[in-house]
């Protein structure tokens, strides 16, 4: 997902900071001042948007990926071809239809 809007640096950490500490890589529990300044302009940013104010001028522009996006012909598609793998990213509770689509 956040291919699709530009964001290109992006990896998932497969089993997370449990496995990162288990292979024996370092952690560190400080952050840079200018990390924490970002930070904390995030936060409030975030805060003065639940809040319905304005907030300064946008940082990051997105670039919009459509080539990453597949219509539901594409996939249905690819359920006979199998070409490509599909990940279904839903919780438990939406993909056994606990919660319906919002």
């Amino acid at each position: 997902m956040f291919r699709v809007f530009g964001h290109d640096r992006i990896w998932v950490l497969d089993g997370g900071l449990p496995r990162w500490r288990a292979s024996g890589y370092d952690v560190e529990s400080s952050a840079s001042s200018d990390a924490i300044l970002k930070a904390s302009a995030a936060s409030e940013a975030i805060e003065k948007v639940y809040q319905g104010q304005a907030v300064g001028p946008i940082t990051f522009e997105t670039k919009f990926q459509p080539q990453l996006v597949w219509t539901l012909e594409q996939v249905t598609k690819n359920i006979e071809e199998k070409s490509h793998q599909h990940v279904d990213a839903r919780g438990k509770p939406r993909m056994v239809a606990i919660l319906k689509n919002i």
